[in-house]
């Protein structure tokens, strides 16, 4: 009797620096190997040498896509920023009001935080309030990616305001309040200056900062 043929599942490819290297990603490839040494030796140990020898490249490859340390860290830091936006609204429901998706975002900023300290000092390490400008004169025809990505998750922010009040200046004034409200608590509790219940942390920061904005209404 013939055995009916069976089709095996293949694994799925894994977000590594190998693979994606691999399946012709080399720039994010390199990002992600610079992530992860980041995470285990903290910015000393990240070079182009370093995240070459990560992801399983040569030592000359990473120059195809940075010229520099600076490059690379600023390609690091606009990966956390693209990661960071999404998180802030991967959480959102259509039944949400206004003032709830501000807190759902302001809860996922903090959370990103807690979750990637290492990253999350890269990030605004690297925000150069000129840089997007001086990248605009020094390369007209190329954008900037990170000025990019570092300003979407105030504009998330600012846009939930604006569903509050339709008057700019307060929305503006609003957003900059709470962006320095959820920055603040998330710094001040990466760096260990005020501590947390490790339980039902999400529950206490959604609390905390519910309790600060809803003054807003």
């Amino acid at each position: 009797m013939n055995k009916k043929a069976t089709n095996k599942k293949k694994n799925p490819v894994k977000n590594t620096p190998k693979s994606l290297y691999h399946h012709g990603d080399l720039a994010r490839a390199l990002v992600i190997a610079g992530r992860e040494i980041l995470r285990e030796k903290g910015t000393d140990g990240l070079s182009l040498r370093a995240v070459a020898a990560k992801a399983g490249v040569s030592q000359s490859a990473p120059y195809t896509h940075f010229k520099n340390k600076k490059d690379l860290l600023r390609a690091i830091g606009a990966s956390g920023f693209a990661e960071l936006s999404g998180n802030m609204i991967k959480n959102e429901s259509s039944k949400d009001t206004a003032l709830d998706i501000i807190i759902t975002r302001g809860v996922a900023y903090i959370e990103f935080a807690l979750n990637n300290p290492d990253i999350y000092r890269l990030m605004f390490a690297q925000v150069d309030p000129n840089g997007h400008k001086r990248h605009r004169r020094e390369f007209p025809s190329e954008s900037d990616v990170f000025t990019i990505e570092a300003i979407k998750a105030y504009k998330l922010l600012h846009s939930s305001c604006e569903s509050l009040c339709t008057d700019e200046n307060k929305a503006t004034i609003y957003s900059l309040g709470i962006w320095g409200l959820v920055h603040g608590l998330a710094s001040l509790i990466t760096e260990n200056l005020i501590k947390i219940p490790t339980t039902d942390r999400r529950v206490f920061i959604k609390e905390l900062l519910a309790n600060q904005i809803q003054s807003i209404e």
